[in-house]
């Protein structure tokens, strides 16, 4: 990442929370779905 003209520092900080918050968002619905899958394989299985 180049910054620009120094101007980066507090859109780049906001932005890297936002696509933390999106990313882990995601690893969120992914394990959730995984384990959804697993419990409900274990039950009715």
């Amino acid at each position: 990442m180049t910054g620009n003209n120094g101007k980066m520092e507090t859109k780049g900080v906001d932005q890297v929370f936002e696509d933390m918050q999106k990313d882990l968002n995601d690893v969120k619905a992914l394990i959730r779905s995984l384990f959804n899958r697993k419990i409900g394989g274990v039950f009715n299985g």
